[in-house]
């Protein structure tokens, strides 16, 4: 299971539903993309705080919620967040990851890192 939420990278949010239990049936109607995806980090134990500039939104995650696998296998750790990030920015639309910034698990602190997306062009007719 490890080694498939790995490599989530850029794939489905269906795959990192179905390797992380994420109920994406919450996320159906309107809502703020950044709102919801700092719903679901908090839901998984992150405690995100958040800080916007322009499009970029950061999230600096007070809590690791896996510290303690982290300190022995920080790579494995680190990917499968940064992949479930990506899944689920991908899945909710209106934004796209950027990057993780890697923090010492037991201290915290790692930085999730996603800009919204520019709005599509309106064609009139």
């Amino acid at each position: 299971m490890v080694a498939a939420a790995a490599v989530v990278g850029a794939a489905r949010l269906t795959l990192v539903a179905a390797t992380a239990g994420v109920d994406t049936d919450r996320w159906i109607g309107p809502g703020d993309p950044a709102d919801l995806l700092e719903q679901e980090i908090s839901r998984r134990g992150f405690r995100p705080d958040r800080a916007e500039r322009g499009r970029r939104v950061e999230f600096a995650l007070r809590r690791c919620p896996f510290a303690e696998v982290a300190v022995a296998d920080p790579d494995t750790i680190c990917r499968l967040h940064l992949g479930l990030a990506e899944g689920l920015t991908e899945g909710l639309g209106g934004l796209i990851t950027e990057r993780l910034t890697v923090r010492p698990a037991r201290r915290a602190g790692c930085r999730l890192t996603v800009r919204r997306a520019a709005a599509e062009p309106r064609i009139s007719a």
